[in-house]
């Protein structure tokens, strides 16, 4: 069992997003799109799943009450988070 997995087997999304931005230095772009990157920490939820989850806990911990982040519109389409 990894720290990204709950007693209940699940996922936990939020200690993922946490434990990725804390590894960005200023100036690096993250986006909410990164399952694959979830899949090697032990996820197992359906893509569908992962994708909404993510994107929920990316505004939840990075959204506008993080002053380190700022959200803005990604080439790509949805959002990114640029590490300030």
């Amino acid at each position: 069992m990894t720290e990204f997995i709950n007693r209940r087997g699940s996922f936990n999304y939020t200690n993922f997003v946490k434990y990725i931005s804390e590894t960005l230095t200023a100036g690096q772009v993250i986006h909410p799109r990164c399952v694959r990157e979830t899949r090697s920490f032990g996820n197992t939820d359906a893509i569908e799943k992962a994708e909404k989850s993510l994107r929920m806990a990316f505004d939840l911990h990075l959204g506008s009450a993080n002053p380190d982040f700022k959200r803005k519109r990604s080439q790509h389409g949805g959002y990114e988070y640029l590490r300030l």
